[in-house]
């Protein structure tokens, strides 16, 4: 029986600190899901606390109602990352990919901040730029995988 989206997002909470094990598509996705509508909702929300204090400092329109629940979601969504890095990794093990994969992006982050420092032409920063990013679209490559089918190395397939 499949979980809902709401029983998923808990399920990733619970496992917030466990790597270990397999999340499958629809786990991950959820997740993915849920964290997009939490930055949707702050986005929203400080545009209009932003429309309703034109001309008033920033302090006292964040010390609102919505200001407040803006600080709010803001927290959330970062105690909600090592919720986001545990499900991907896990999402990694589910395709029968090391979770480690999961640093190469920070790396390629740091890899393009020393290139932009670097004195070399726009055009060759551009290349190594691009080249650089690629671990994300493998990242999501990853992500919309099928599952491996059976058991591997990290644990039995998800339902």
């Amino acid at each position: 029986m499949k979980k809902g989206f709401f029983c998923t997002i808990a399920e990733c909470y619970k496992k917030m600190f466990t790597p270990m094990g397999r999340a499958n598509r629809r786990e991950y996705w959820f997740f993915q899901l849920y964290l997009f509508l939490i930055y949707v909702a702050v986005v929203s929300l400080f545009a209009q606390v932003a429309t309703w204090s034109y001309g008033q400092s920033s302090a006292s329109a964040l010390g609102t109602a919505p200001g407040f629940l803006i600080m709010l979601l803001i927290l959330l969504y970062i105690l909600s990352l090592p919720a986001l890095f545990s499900v991907t990794v896990r999402r990694l093990h589910d395709t029968n990919a090391s979770g480690w994969w999961i640093v190469s992006p920070l790396l390629s982050f740091l890899i393009v901040q020393i290139l932009i420092q670097m004195d070399i032409t726009d055009g060759w920063k551009a290349v190594w730029i691009g080249l650089v990013s690629l671990t994300f679209v493998a990242l999501l490559l990853w992500a919309l995988k099928p599952s491996y089918k059976g058991e591997n190395k990290y644990g039995p397939q998800p339902e």
